[in-house]
């Protein structure tokens, strides 16, 4: 589980920072401001939502079910049976 050190300022705005002290947050956007906008930070790296979202499940690596989608299509292309061990 990550720990983060979490500021707010007298403007109520949030933000989020790793070990490094820097913008990091990987369950949500890193920064929320008062006005209700919000900013997504890796490792003091800003990103879209979009990128962010994109950045997290790289990191994270494939899903289960994707794992097994390519298991079986590896079982069909090549004949094999796969089980799981």
């Amino acid at each position: 589980m990550k720990t983060y050190k979490v500021t707010v300022d007298k403007f109520r705005n949030i933000s989020w920072f790793n070990d490094k002290d820097q913008l990091h947050r990987e369950d949500g956007p890193a920064q929320e401001y008062a006005n209700g906008e919000k900013s997504w930070w890796l490792n003091n790296a800003c990103y879209t939502e979009r990128q962010w979202k994109e950045e997290i499940a790289r990191l994270k690596g494939p899903t289960q079910e994707e794992i097994n989608k390519a298991l079986e299509v590896l079982s069909k292309a090549t004949g094999y049976k796969i089980t799981k061990t």
